[in-house]
């Protein structure tokens, strides 16, 4: 078989880089999948005489853990691309399974919130670091099957999930979260067998003779040096008065708290740019640089006002159910931002005025390899939107679906949802072995197709058995597409981003999709509960979209991981 013949040509550093980063992805979703199916114990154990703690209330652990993925993915990224993939990987998972440990020890259910965020930050890390020092490392012909393979980790964690739960009246839920810190048992299995990725090696070297030959920053006159330091500070300064458009539009909060949040992001986005156009110009360059400074900064605030606004809607009103002021979060976080982002400014100004320039834009850095890439950015995280709407669309609400439509038992609900996972873990590696011979857009393109025909079977039959084989062709369509996600979003990635690219791109698309139980609960609600009508809704409208998508954006397959980057093909 070309899939078995593919994973033994792999030399032995290769293949245990590649175990790690499959048990590192399965486990991490191992550790997710389990507060999924304990969050009804947790509610009961935490409700005292006095107060009830509802099911919501816990299963606000959940979106907390997914809206906390993209802010880990940018920092463990830019840490991996910082000081390699290998040490970072280690890191993270300690991390994750340690939170994970933690949270059997939650003694309230604020405390298991905090936990299950800051589990969310070390999850987001894992993926794209451990996607990319594996496809960094394999040979390109190995690619399509290994990515799918990676993949289907999730699949995995979710199916060993389902048989410890199969045990959580013996162990109870805190000892399901105790088992869950077995993945720090795999940094022992990195530390000995799996080498640093070559790609990142090659880049490490590129930055350090760059270094050596980069000509010491010209002097910037003194009227630009000092027109640079007090837009950062003004833009710093405009942190303390933010407060995101949503929350304004919900008319639910103070005018001092939709007034402490809405430029937080500016200070972000003035942050970032200050950085990559801290110029080495002169004069006129000077000005146009610090132009371009400024509408790059109003850019990625409104985005970043959309994310921020997006977090915080989704949140508030858990939040106020538990009891925290809304308005008391946004501003602490503020002042902390603006903080930063002053002392940055201060530190600015002494070294303009000390006649040794900013820090210019490093063509090997994070900063230099996305500069000029943020369409390339901004296609994927679209395309990730659109993949996540694709599998939380088939996967949310499903038991919601069979039991509450079909009136099945929960071991029938069980059943059919493994079987789901099964096609799941079939659809992955068969389309990721089949990327390598027909290209990734047409292999994505292909996969997502073959879900309309199997809409009728999967949505709208009424037999366990058709229902069965509905779930199971579904999931080879779904997890089809989404096993070439991983070498795709490594191969079109910046040689010098591929850290944080992959994983930020993804993380960000599963955030904006996070809303999707909702919409689709709302659709069946207004139908009679016609939860079939609303999964075939979306599933289908995501399939074709999803489809184009890939079919008119780049692609790179077979491009050189290591030595460099390879124009798209069109």
């Amino acid at each position: 078989m070309i899939i078995v013949d593919d994973l033994k040509a792999l030399s032995k550093p290769q293949r245990s880089a590649f175990i790690a980063s499959l048990l590192g992805w399965t486990l991490d979703a191992f550790d997710f999948f389990i507060l999924t199916f304990i969050v009804k114990d947790i509610a009961t154990e935490f409700s005292t005489p006095g107060h009830k703690v509802e099911v919501s209330a816990v299963s606000l652990g959940i979106a907390l853990t997914l809206m906390m993925r993209p802010l880990g993915a940018l920092v463990f990224g830019w840490l991996a691309d910082r000081f390699g993939r290998r040490p970072i990987l280690m890191l993270d998972v300690l991390l994750f399974a340690g939170f994970e440990l933690l949270s059997g020890f939650a003694w309230n259910l604020p405390s298991l919130l905090v936990l299950r965020m800051l589990f969310g930050f070390a999850m987001g890390g894992e993926w794209g670091i451990g996607a990319s020092l594996t496809l960094e490392s394999i040979p390109p012909k190995s690619r399509g099957v290994v990515s799918g393979i990676l993949q289907e980790g999730y699949a995995f964690g979710f199916l060993l999930a389902s048989l410890l739960n199969l045990f959580v009246h013996q162990i109870g839920w805190r000892g399901m979260f105790f088992v869950g810190v077995a993945p720090a048992l795999l940094v022992l299995y990195i530390r000995r067998n799996v080498p640093e990725s070559p790609a990142f090696e090659a880049v490490r070297e590129r930055r350090r003779l760059a270094r050596l030959n980069r000509p010491a920053p010209p002097e910037l006159p003194a009227a630009s040096r000092a027109a640079a330091i007090i837009l950062h500070t003004l833009l710093a300064l405009m942190a303390l008065f933010a407060a995101p458009l949503v929350l304004a539009m919900r008319g639910d909060v103070s005018e001092q708290a939709m007034a402490t949040a809405l430029l937080v992001p500016v200070g972000v986005a003035a942050l970032l740019l200050f950085n990559a156009y801290g110029g080495r110009a002169k004069g006129a360059e000077a000005i146009a640089s610090h132009c371009g400074f400024v509408l790059r900064s109003v850019w990625l605030a409104l985005v970043a006002s959309v994310l921020f606004g997006l977090i915080l809607f989704s949140v508030s009103k858990p939040l106020k159910g538990l009891g925290i002021d809304r308005a008391v979060v946004v501003q602490v976080a503020a002042v902390l931002l603006a903080g930063w982002f002053i002392g940055r400014a201060v530190f600015g100004l002494m070294r303009a005025f000390a006649s040794q320039g900013f820090r210019a834009i490093d063509p090997t850095g994070f900063s230099g390899a996305l500069g000029s890439r943020w369409p390339l950015l901004l296609y994927v995280v679209i395309l990730m939107t659109a993949f996540n709407f694709f599998s939380h669309g088939t996967q949310d609400l499903y038991p919601t679906f069979l039991k509450v439509q079909h009136h099945f038992a929960p071991g029938l609900v069980s059943t059919l949802t493994i079987i789901g996972n099964l096609g799941a873990i079939v659809g992955g590696i068969t389309f990721g072995a089949l990327s390598q011979k027909i290209g990734r857009r047409r292999a994505i393109a292909l996969a997502a197709v073959i879900a309309l025909p199997v809409l009728p079977l999967w949505a709208f039959s009424t037999t366990p058995l058709m229902l069965g084989a509905g779930a199971f062709l579904m999931q080879i369509s779904v997890q089809g597409a989404w096993g070439i996600v991983p070498v795709h979003l490594n191969e079109l990635s910046p040689d010098a981003a591929r850290g944080t690219f992959p994983g930020l791109a993804y993380q960000l698309g599963n955030l904006i999709a996070s809303g999707n139980a909702v919409i689709q609960a709302g659709i069946a609600e207004s139908r009679g509960d016609n939860y079939g009508l609303a999964l075939a809704l979306v599933a289908g409208s995501v399939a074709v979209i999803l489809a184009l998508l890939a079919l008119f954006g780049p692609e790179k397959t077979g491009v050189s991981l290591v030595g460099g980057e390879a124009p798209a093909r069109e």
